[in-house]
């Protein structure tokens, strides 16, 4: 038994190492020290007069007493985290808390702490010199702690949850759900629609622990860079820490995983009372956690929102639903690419491949499963239908724009893809007058939507997707021409 104490006590140790390599315990240190030389450099200048060295004094004191206070925040939190750990210690049938807690105290506990430590960093230090990933060792470690235990997330999010209440409750007025077939510009129009400022969207400075983003705001030193990469998909698509990305998947996956996502699909969901009220209160922490006061409407951007169409609407009536849609043939040729994409990045790289289910993101790649709606003709086709061909995607098109527009309800938007790239400023004005935004779009210039070479495929079945595509068109001019 203690030997498997011993290990399970390294183990935590390890992790505790890399949480605490993400916390800013080094920069704040280093702002004490450079405080406390401003402030001694300040007392014994003779070129300053005393009542502006009060001042200083005054400002540096209270800016030492902060970042002293961060200090002993972050220690509680890894505390907490180990307090956490010695409990669910209580999972391995040999183990007990009060047992744990003697050896932790113990000359075996303290040597096992900094083996862990050293570990952690020795590792940390020969992998990140050998890697060329965005992700390095460390990153890697903390995404699957914040994002593949459903325990962790959903701990993150009773966090969040005592300590918004001790701020005070928050309002959502009017979110703004984006939710079309992946490749049909949603990232782009969402892009549009955060930049006006009004909006507080998930971002990448709030992964990985998305399920808590006031406390891990206050936890984790948040990088604001405008660096900007090309995101995974390789489409030109640039993105920073501060560009709004489509995280509020997981939320559904942590508390309904079971019950839509199975292992060749992805079904439509009930959602209960009891979850629409955690949602509800998930959005409240994210509008909380904004940093501008004018951000006080929430936005997302997922596609698998049509598959819990009337629980949203029940949890939000005055909430705005935007479906993108595009020509059938060229989105489905888009959609393959990102399939053959997809399926070659993570046949290489497992990480890559759970990074995308933890996410919930299954549109492509090797983790990718089709929409299971009322229609199950369409599905069995689907499923016997080859990923790598044309027609599977066309089926795909079909099948998600067939559901949409029979259930999606008046309040939901069908925005033409073709028509916002031929007219991005005139198209996002009527938009943003649509759903309440006061904003400026008409500076904005067009573009030529890609259009690439088709191989083979199903004539018959790309008429009967261009009769619905025709169908969406008028779903959009009776909004747009109206205004």
């Amino acid at each position: 038994m203690d030997l498997i104490a011993n290990v399970y006590l390294f183990i935590i140790f390890f992790l505790l190492a890399m949480v605490a390599d993400h916390l800013p315990f080094i920069l704040t240190v280093k702002r004490i020290n450079q405080t406390s030389r401003g402030s001694l450099a300040t007392i014994q200048s003779e070129l300053i007069d005393d009542e502006t060295k009060q001042k200083i004094l005054l400002s540096n004191s209270l800016a030492i007493l902060k970042n002293s206070l961060l200090i002993i925040a972050l220690t509680l939190f890894l505390v907490a985290l180990l307090v956490a750990a010695i409990q669910a210690g209580t999972l391995i049938e040999s183990l007990n808390p009060s047992f744990l807690t003697n050896i932790l105290i113990s000359t075996t506990g303290i040597a096992l702490s900094v083996i862990a430590f050293a570990s952690y960093f020795l590792i940390k230090k020969s992998i990140s010199a050998k890697s060329n990933s965005d992700y390095t060792f460390s990153s890697r470690l903390l995404h699957r702690i914040a994002l593949q235990s459903k325990a962790m997330a959903e701990v993150s999010f009773e966090m969040d949850n005592n300590f918004i209440n001790k701020k005070g409750p928050g309002v959502s007025i009017s979110p703004v759900f984006i939710s079309g077939l992946a490749r049909s510009g949603t990232t782009m129009l969402m892009r549009y629609l955060y930049e006006s400022g009004q909006f507080r969207s998930l971002t990448y400075l709030d992964m990985p622990f998305v399920m808590m983003p006031n406390v891990w705001k206050k936890l984790s030193f948040r990088k604001v860079t405008g660096e900007l990469k090309e995101r995974a998909h390789k489409d030109g698509i640039m993105v920073s820490f501060e560009s709004p990305e489509a995280f509020e998947e997981v939320f559904w996956r942590v508390f309904c995983g079971d019950q839509y996502i199975g292992k060749d699909r992805l079904e439509l969901q009930k959602t209960s009372k009891s979850v629409s009220k955690k949602f509800r209160d998930y959005i409240r922490n994210v509008i909380l956690s904004a940093e501008k006061p004018e951000q006080n409407r929430y936005l997302s951007k997922n596609n698998n929102n049509i598959l819990r169409l009337p629980g949203l609407f029940e949890s939000f009536p005055d909430a705005r639903l935007i479906i993108p849609f595009r020509d059938p043939l060229q989105h489905a040729l888009s959609l393959l690419n990102q399939h053959l994409h997809f399926s070659e990045v993570q046949s290489k790289d497992k990480f890559s491949l759970d990074y995308m289910n933890w996410l919930g993101h299954f549109e492509f790649g090797l983790n990718q499963k089709p929409f299971h709606f009322a229609d199950n003709e369409i599905f069995h086709k689907m499923h016997s239908a080859n990923k790598m061909s044309l027609d599977f995607w066309l089926l795909s098109w079909k099948n998600y724009y067939n559901y949409a527009i029979e259930n999606a309800g008046d309040k939901a938007l069908f925005l033409s893809y073709e028509e916002f790239c031929k007219s991005p400023g005139t198209v996002l004005s009527v938009l943003f007058r649509e759903i309440r935004v006061n904003a400026n779009a008409n500076d904005l210039k067009s573009f030529k939507p890609s259009e690439k070479q088709v191989g083979e495929y199903d004539q018959e079945l790309l008429k009967e997707c261009q009769g619905l595509y025709r169908k969406l068109l008028n779903r959009f001019n009776i909004w747009y021409k109206s205004n």
